[in-house]
Order: C-alpha cells, then sequence, then structure tokens
C-alpha cells in the first residue's frame, strides 16, 4: 500500500513482492530495469489492441511524487496543469 500523499519515501505496492526486484521506493523503482521492462509489457499488449496511432502511448517517465494542488500541479478540480517544468526533460 501507498504511504499517505506528501510522504518524502513511498513504499511501493505489494506488486512489488511478486516481482524479481528489490525496489522498495518509488526513486528505486525509477532506476530499475525489472520495472521498466513491466510497464513496457504492459504498454506493447496495450499498443497492440490500439484502433490507430493516435491511441499508442509512445513515451512514458516514472516519477517520483504525485502530482497535487499543494505543488500547483492540479486544478480545483484536479485537473493536471499545463507545466511542462514539472516533468522531467527526455
Amino acid at each position: 500500500m501507498f504511504a499517505p500523499i506528501g510522504c518524502p519515501k513511498r513504499i511501493l505496492p505489494t506488486f512489488a513482492c511478486c516481482q524479481v526486484s528489490n525496489a522498495q521506493t518509488t526513486e528505486e523503482a525509477i532506476q530499475d530495469p525489472v520495472w521498466k521492462k513491466y510497464f513496457e509489457d504492459g504498454i506493447k499488449r496495450t499498443n497492440q489492441q490500439a484502433v490507430s496511432r493516435a491511441q499508442y502511448i509512445q513515451k512514458f517517465v516514472i516519477l517520483p511524487n504525485d502530482f497535487s494542488l499543494a505543488n500547483g500541479e492540479l486544478t480545483p478540480t484536479l485537473k493536471l496543469k499545463v507545466c511542462g517544468s514539472a516533468l522531467p526533460r527526455h
């Protein structure tokens, strides 16, 4: 189960125990090739079901923190604000 929002170190869900990964926090999962492969495989399966290229997931990033109202990334109605500076550049 995830720690409450705002905690600096978040524990990964129980799913992490079932994988061959030693990552226990989001920060560790960002660097872990097992988690990267897990997401890439899921995206590949999803893209195979896409009707058009417009539905393809082409890129993903695991972010170290949740989007929040407090950090100004969400509107009061919980919609994501467009603020490119909050996302890592690749």
